[in-house]
């Protein structure tokens, strides 16, 4: 079993790695936008429709199976509009040009 100095040593160093990340890339705040409408749908709704599923499938011609097809559109409408934002919000900030901390702007309002 791994001790807690294993923990606090993993949780400054993907803290370190996420400051310096955004410390250093000009378009972070962008790229965290469409990794998460990538993964936030994924991860809430087919994931969890996909496990139940797997464990106990209900009928194809069930109510069941109708809300579960039901949340699968809604959650592909949601991943479709919500990618197609961030992407456009990231073309957006490169057609500006960046600004990290080192070249203006870093403390710039969002």
């Amino acid at each position: 079993m791994l001790g807690s100095r294993h923990r606090v040593a993993q949780r400054l160093g993907l803290t370190t790695a996420a400051f310096l990340m955004g410390l250093f890339c000009p378009y972070f705040l962008q790229v965290v936008g469409v990794l998460s409408s990538l993964c936030g749908t994924s991860i809430f709704l087919f994931l969890p429709l996909a496990f139940h599923w797997a464990v106990q499938a209900p009928p194809l011609l069930s109510f069941t199976a109708l809300r579960h097809a039901v949340v699968v559109i809604v959650g592909l409408v949601a991943l479709v509009f919500g990618l197609y934002q961030s992407v456009a919000e990231l073309r957006e900030a490169i057609g500006q040009g960046g600004s990290n901390a080192f070249n203006g702007g870093f403390f710039d309002p969002l």
